[in-house]
């Protein structure tokens, strides 16, 4: 065997290190996915079921209450299924990082999905917080009247929203964007190993 013969065949064992590391970090990721994917159709599950129960429960409010507490029974509905229909769409963007067939493919969808969340999660006040929180509100309200109980229920209500709201930012700074860099990080590994592979030098 004479140098070429050798050079070649520690390239072949290179490529050979290099496609069982990439398929070692495709599954992972996967699995990755795999995890993430069923928590979020979990709290998505559980946030249907409940906002199904509530306004079913606020369905004689908007037939017989007081013009306010219909407007508020009306305005607590549209908020829940606003909310279904955001957490259902942004579950559903980008294809599946489980399904893709290779290591790029599998960061790209992992992230897409992962910006959809924190995207989500970050404007959790807007679409979650203040038409739920107002529609409850004017339902009271309505019914009681202005009054110490409105009052106090407004300020506990509030209080909830804003802690909805820090809860969600909290998951969004602690898991969500410390798994973006990761596959960021990922991702420039990647990409500087096949930028050397096409300059022809061994990565």
């Amino acid at each position: 065997m004479n140098i070429e013969d050798l050079r070649m065949e520690w390239n072949r064992l290179e490529t050979g290190v290099d496609q069982l590391r990439d398929a070692a970090l495709l599954a992972h990721v996967q699995e990755r996915a795999r995890d993430r994917e069923a928590t979020i159709r979990r709290r998505d599950r559980r946030e249907a079921i409940a906002a199904g129960i509530v306004c079913a429960f606020f369905l004689l409010p908007l037939i017989s209450g007081p013009w306010l507490t219909r407007v508020g029974a009306l305005v607590f509905m549209a908020g829940s299924a606003l909310a279904v229909y955001l957490m259902r769409r942004a579950r559903r963007e980008g294809q599946p990082a489980h399904r893709t067939r290779s290591l790029a493919e599998a960061l790209d969808a992992e992230r897409s999905m992962l910006e959809a969340q924190i995207r989500l999660l970050q404007r959790v006040l807007w679409w979650y917080g203040l038409p739920l929180g107002v529609g409850i509100v004017l339902i009271v309200g309505g019914s009681a009247g202005v009054t110490w109980l409105t009052m106090t229920y407004t300020v506990v209500v509030a209080a909830m929203v804003a802690g909805i709201v820090a809860l969600n930012r909290r998951e969004v700074r602690r898991e969500l964007l410390p798994a973006l860099e990761e596959l960021d990080r990922l991702r420039a590994q990647l990409q500087t190993g096949t930028d050397m592979d096409s300059d022809g030098d061994v990565s």
